[in-house]
């Protein structure tokens, strides 16, 4: 709950609020000596995260000029608010990685967010690393019987707990994002409300553990992305929308065009396609996604 900094005057100080918001004496240190103090924290809510010191770094004017002073964390930017100021870039591969350096499980890989944690954790540091501006829970949702012999909750909120470490442990706010995959109950004709029934389950847990963002992904009919997304915005959350689709459309003959704005008319604030196939083609669908939008006057999706 203390950090020392190269970066912070000897006048500076750092202490965080306890789990349960009460006020607290908390260990600090003075980046001159490091001799250890005690400061009473009587505001949790002030709480400065270590990457504070970079920010004093680049703005000077936040530099407090008293001990025992704090100020306000800034304020995390979300998903909307950094695509309106240029790229961000992604995370992917968890699963594949996991699998190339010998973590493969028996039944499913994702898995070892359960038995191999220190193998996620450091994926996870390394994408960031990379460049990586949003980290991906690597959750699994089993279908069938596949899911009375699997703890996939255990699993998936292990996989969350370890996505959103790596994220804090960065200078800058990394984001979260939790996705919801196909429903077997689509393919067996169930119908539109065991479907979300499904969707809603799955979210559930995304929510319980306040990821930053939601993601309908690896959907090949549009139907069920619909169904997908229209559960997904009662997260009040930024949603994203993946198709696995190609130039020729989803598995229907709907064509991308159509498969994008129907997708932003079901709520998505972001639409693409996920990696059925290569760059170029995905580069063409996207490109056709766009035309389609523009010509609906959904241009800013």
């Amino acid at each position: 709950l203390a950090h020392k900094s190269k970066f912070l005057h000897s006048d500076t100080w750092i202490c965080g609020p306890t789990t349960t918001g009460t006020s607290y004496n908390a260990p600090c240190f003075s980046s001159a000596s490091g001799t250890k103090q005690r400061l009473a924290c009587e505001h949790p809510q002030l709480y400065r995260p270590p990457w504070s010191a970079r920010l004093i770094a680049q703005r000077p004017d936040r530099n407090p000029k008293s001990r025992g002073h704090q100020f306000m964390m800034p304020v995390k930017k979300d998903l909307l608010q950094r695509l309106a100021e240029g790229v961000v870039v992604g995370d992917g591969g968890m699963c594949w990685t996991l699998e190339q350096r010998g973590y493969s499980s028996i039944r499913f890989t994702p898995e070892a967010a359960v038995e191999n944690q220190d193998a996620v954790l450091q994926i996870h540091r390394e994408f960031v690393h990379n460049g990586a501006e949003v980290l991906q829970a690597g959750t699994f949702w089993p279908q069938g019987s596949n899911r009375e012999d699997f703890d996939y909750l255990a699993v998936n909120n292990a996989a969350c707990s370890l996505v959103r470490q790596a994220a804090d442990e960065t200078p800058d706010s990394v984001l979260v994002a939790g996705s919801i995959s196909r429903s077997k109950a689509y393919k067996n004709g169930k119908g539109r409300a065991v479907v979300q029934a499904e969707f809603r389950d799955q979210l559930e847990l995304f929510v319980k553990n306040n990821v930053d963002f939601v993601v309908a992904e690896f959907l090949d009919v549009i139907d069920e992305t619909e169904w997908a997304i229209e559960v997904l915005k009662t997260s009040g959350k930024p949603v994203m929308a993946t198709m696995c689709i190609g130039p020729q459309g989803d598995i229907d003959g709907v064509s991308p065009q159509e498969c994008a704005v129907r997708m932003a008319n079901a709520g998505a604030d972001l639409v693409g396609v996920n990696c059925r196939f290569g760059p170029a083609k995905c580069l063409e669908t996207i490109a056709m996604m766009k035309q389609g939008l523009t010509a609906a006057y959904l241009g800013h999706i």
